[in-house]
């Protein structure tokens, strides 16, 4: 039986020990088996990725844990039979292990310590439970109910949840919102994440507000799949999932010792830009990379599910690449130099793995060419539907810069990765990055979606500089260390694998361009590579 004081005071919680998912190793390696024979089956699809994480059956949504344990990074996720799980040597390479059914399939975020992974679950009806594992593949967990909902009073459910740890002891900061009819339509006053601490992980008492959705908001907003994280630089970072705007973080100061306004934002951005659920980035989950040293800063690895925009074919939802996220070196000079300005636009460097470079091969390079202007150039040399792409364009006058992607020979299918030299606000060198999938795809199934548009912020002649990832159905593009972009396209012709550049205006210059196929992470995929 579960004990708790009344009000926000300290809360007892009972142990439920879950062993190995309650399965024997037989019932183990018959869920393995079917997963294999899931992948197979689905191996057809032409959109299916290669080197991207897709769910090996029925659905794949919100991450629900991401964490290096061991040596080894794992990956939780809501999907078919519960609470999914997947395994990885270097965020690249994943294989699947059987989804723990009785962990949970809402969402939650994760920690380590140097002997045990702690793993806070929305339990339905139940309140907020936290699980732990000693197990060095986290497929053993106990988990404790530690917020029950009769001490969540105005916590109406889903209530998401994330954890960490400070001098040795624990918080978990927990949403706080009323539904007025079903989701995103809030009651009353705007959503909070509340703070709870604990010593023991046992006994945990009520301590304060760390955020409060008083600014960069708007009727609805709430802060679903939350993690906070420190960034480095005496800073930390929110992360979080805005049901009627998309994937936000910001960047700030932390005080807990108060209890109104632990986090207080200095800089808001986005990670996803247009329209929620149609092929977009959706929730993220996300880990801190300690720094080794102390000329280093702490950083962290984020991953986030992708939507589908099409009808489900027997799966749905992929993981986007995970993204390396770390504070610009001069992030505090950004309102006494020009990097400085520029950082407050930008202040976040995003990197891709280091590990996709293994995937590369058939490597193909393209030597610099003018782009003249408001004409079309096919490079015939590049070509592919799994591929990465290094580009380096200087822009030079022109109002506007393309590179067309997944491209039929008579352009019927394309999707058109644009950059606008603009000025995005009041400041001339915060451009625009685009892509745009209106003319992606021939089906009728598939649903139209504005284009996807941030903001990349480049100084005067800096070129622009794009790694490009084309994964069957998905598209990601990197620019220059300062955005990344991602969205689903579903090309239906064989032949849409081609490439263009084109400068809008006056003329542009491509100074360098590199192009490799990728091989694919999942064995029954092969027979795809180069294709």
């Amino acid at each position: 039986m579960i004990k708790f004081a009344m009000g926000f005071g300290a809360v007892v919680s009972t142990t439920v020990p879950i062993l190995a998912d309650d399965l024997g190793r037989e019932a183990m390696n018959g869920a393995r088996q079917t997963i294999l024979q899931s992948r197979q089956a689905l191996a057809t699809d032409p959109f299916r990725p290669l080197y991207h994480f897709s769910s090996p059956k029925g659905n794949l949504w919100d991450p629900g844990g991401f964490c290096k344990w061991k040596g080894k990074y794992h990956l939780f996720y809501i999907g078919w039979g519960g609470k999914g799980h997947a395994v990885s040597d270097d965020m690249v390479h994943w294989q699947d292990l059987p989804p723990i059914r009785k962990l949970s399939g809402m969402t939650g975020q994760m920690i380590t310590t140097e002997d045990m992974a702690l793993l806070t679950v929305t339990g339905w009806k139940k309140g907020v439970q936290l699980a732990t594992s000693r197990d060095p593949l986290l497929m053993e967990w106990e988990v404790n109910t530690v917020l029950p909902l009769s001490v969540l009073k105005g916590y109406q459910q889903p209530i998401d949840s994330c954890i960490w740890e400070e001098d040795g002891e624990f918080f978990i900061g927990v949403r706080k919102q009323v539904w007025e009819k079903r989701f995103y339509h809030l009651r009353g006053t705007k959503p909070v994440l509340t703070v709870f601490r604990s010593k023991d992980l046992k006994r945990w008492e009520y301590d304060g507000v760390l955020s409060r959705e008083d600014s960069h908001t708007q009727p609805g907003d709430d802060f679903a799949c939350p993690n906070f994280l420190s960034i480095g630089q005496d800073r930390r970072m929110l992360l979080w999932f805005n049901h009627p705007r998309g994937a936000m973080y910001q960047i700030g100061t932390y005080d807990r010792s108060k209890q109104e306004q632990k986090f207080v934002a200095e800089y808001h951005g986005r990670m996803q830009y247009g329209s929620v659920k149609l092929g977009s980035l959706h929730a993220p989950s996300a880990f801190i990379e300690v720094a080794d040293s102390a000329d280093s800063a702490d950083s962290c690895f984020s991953i986030y599910n992708v939507s589908e925009n099409r009808p489900h074919q027997g799966w749905e939802g992929m993981m986007a690449l995970p993204r390396h996220l770390s504070l610009h070196k001069d992030y505090l000079t950004q309102h006494t130099s020009k990097k400085g300005f520029r950082n407050f636009f930008s202040p976040l460097e995003i990197k891709p793995p280091a590990a996709l470079e293994t995937l590369r091969f058939n490597p193909v390079e393209v030597g610099a060419m003018d782009l003249a202007a408001n004409r079309e150039i096919v490079i015939p040399e590049i070509k592919g539907k799994s591929m990465e792409m290094e580009a380096v364009i200087d822009p030079k006058n022109a109002r506007e810069v393309e590179l067309r992607v997944l491209r039929s020979p008579d352009g019927s299918e394309q999707t058109r990765i644009r950059f606008f030299m603009q000025g995005w606000q009041r400041n001339k060198n915060a451009r625009a990055l685009s892509i745009d999938v209106s003319e992606a795809s021939l089906s009728p199934d598939v649903l139209a979606r504005p284009p996807e548009t941030g903001l990349l912020y480049l100084e005067d002649n800096e070129p622009l500089r794009l790694r490009v990832f084309i994964d069957r159905s998905i598209i990601e593009v990197f620019a220059n260390d300062r955005q990344c972009l991602t969205i689903r396209a579903y090309p239906t012709r064989e032949d849409s694998s081609g490439i263009s550049l084109m400068a809008r205006g006056s003329e542009a210059k491509l100074v360098s361009l590199r192009a490799w196929q990728m091989r694919s992470i999942w064995p029954e995929l092969k027979y795809r590579e180069a294709n």
